[in-house]
């Protein structure tokens, strides 16, 4: 079997763990790569005493699965319209806001997490889980394109021998992380070769003896969105990044518009960005700050850590 030819459907569950099914011409994303593996495997001991030194066959005790893949972030196409990972982003503890014909924002929320259920196909053989929720980061390197890495938990729902289906992506060709005229830190505009923002979601699968596995809701009950940054050194008096640090000054960050057609523009705002570290780095034989930063909502809630808009 071709690990090219694989397919991943994903779609949003009314309610948790009802195993929605996906529909190939509306729910499958384009992915780099993907992998499958056992989460959380149960497999009991029996140690028993006896008169030899070899131990009892172990006693399968239920397992949840995780499913991890790497996709491109680009827009639909039409300003207004949902990118193709707006379910997954939505299942990592984003709330997703549609002004139709303008943009879509993603916001990180605490509150009516949805879940989804996934359907593998590979090469021949589907593999699906149902009560997904988890946890994503993203990769932005200069000259490159912007990804996302999604890692999800999930019940095993069934697996069997069926053929590939013929799934319709969206056709939109992403931008290339350059030409970002509104990058900002504060006022001050860095010349940052690569920037990476993981949500860093805490994913819980609490044990439930009426679940066929064992296990039950699989839940995020917590996160700590932050980041790294290396932007090239410059004299302190044009920015001192040590200093900001040492005073825990909170910064207003964003990547300004990634892209320029309609439909396909990202943007990624970080309203209360606050330095954990300050080190010094190394890009092109330049000095560099090695900035590690935490993203963090207002204290009453009302503020998100992390915003992502698509125009």
């Amino acid at each position: 079997m071709l690990v090219t030819r694989q397919i991943i459907l994903l779609a949003e569950e009314s309610t948790y763990n009802d195993g929605a099914v996906g529909d190939p011409t509306t729910d499958a994303i384009l992915v780099n790569s993907v992998t499958l593996s056992n989460a959380s495997a149960r497999m009991i001991e029996r140690p028993v005493i006896k008169q030899t030194l070899d131990p009892l066959q172990q006693v399968f005790g239920g397992t949840m699965m995780s499913v991890q893949f790497t996709v491109e972030v680009k827009g639909s196409g039409e300003a207004g319209t949902a990118p193709e990972i707006g379910v997954a982003l939505k299942a990592c503890g984003f709330m997703e806001t549609v002004s139709a014909g303008t943009s879509v924002v993603y916001s990180s929320t605490s509150e009516d997490i949805t879940s989804c259920s996934i359907e593998a196909y590979q090469d021949g053989v589907l593999r699906k889980l149902s009560g997904c929720r988890g946890t994503v980061s993203f990769t932005m390197n200069a000259g490159e394109l912007i990804t996302a890495d999604f890692t999800f938990t999930g019940h095993y729902d069934s697996h069997s021998d069926t053929a590939l289906p013929n799934a319709t992506y969206q056709s939109t060709v992403p931008s290339a992380l350059i030409n970002l005229q509104g990058l900002r830190i504060g006022t001050y505009t860095p010349k940052i070769g690569s920037l990476t923002i993981d949500t860093a979601n805490e994913i819980v699968t609490p044990a439930d003896i009426t679940d066929e596995m064992g296990f039950g809701e699989v839940r995020i009950v917590s996160r700590d969105i932050n980041g790294t940054m290396d932007p090239e050194m410059v004299l302190l008096a044009e920015q001192d990044f040590l200093q900001d640090w040492f005073d825990g000054d909170t910064k207003v960050f964003t990547t300004g518009e990634i892209g320029a057609e309609e439909g396909n523009i990202i943007s990624v705002s970080i309203p209360q960005l606050v330095y954990r570290d300050v080190a010094q780095g190394e890009r092109d034989n330049l000095l560099t700050d090695s900035l590690t930063f935490g993203c963090h909502e207002s204290l009453d809630g009302t503020t998100p850590a992390l915003t992502i808009t698509f125009t």
